[in-house]
């Protein structure tokens, strides 16, 4: 993997990549949240290249110089934009540091089950719903937002609850 100047690009990419059992929840929320914020706030060719530049491993190799190759912007632009990544990825990990661990169980259901931010970065794509729980175990809070985390986790993933039509 080439590395960025820019340790938090860096880290966005490791992230990106990391094995499921190894996530950390904050983390993987607060890539997927900027991902979010790409699609939904700004034009489509900058998500695209968000999920080039920093979710697409294949790529991690390629220079500043090399991305426009890829991307929709030329290499200053995409500079400018890999900082623009970096601040809506810092924002989203304060915000995420302070937010109930149910919480932050609900947000991951969420991105899981939105097929955009799903099939576009890697840790979570292979995020097993069945690894959830052990995530759930893993993670600060107290026994009572666990076991509220795991009942989300049942509710939205046990399918011998749900009632066919």
């Amino acid at each position: 993997m080439s590395k960025s100047k820019d340790k938090v690009i860096n880290e966005m990419r490791k992230i990106a990549v990391c094995n499921p059992k190894r996530v950390n929840i904050i983390s993987l929320l607060a890539l997927t949240a900027t991902l979010d914020h790409m699609q939904t706030n700004e034009n489509p060719n900058l998500s695209h290249d968000f999920i080039q530049t920093i979710c697409q491993p294949v790529n991690f190799s390629l220079s500043y110089e090399q991305l426009p190759d890829v991307c929709h912007y030329n290499e200053k632009t995409i500079r400018l934009h890999c900082k623009y990544y970096v601040n809506i990825f810092l924002r989203e990990y304060e915000k995420l540091k302070s937010t109930p661990l149910p919480l932050l169980i609900a947000r991951l259901i969420e991105y899981k089950l939105t097929m955009f931010l799903n099939i576009n970065v890697p840790a979570l794509r292979n995020l097993k719903l069945e690894g959830i729980p052990s995530l759930i175990s893993a993670s600060r809070g107290n026994e009572r937002d666990r076991h509220i985390s795991i009942i989300l986790c049942e509710h939205f993933y046990k399918t011998d609850d749900k009632i066919a039509i």
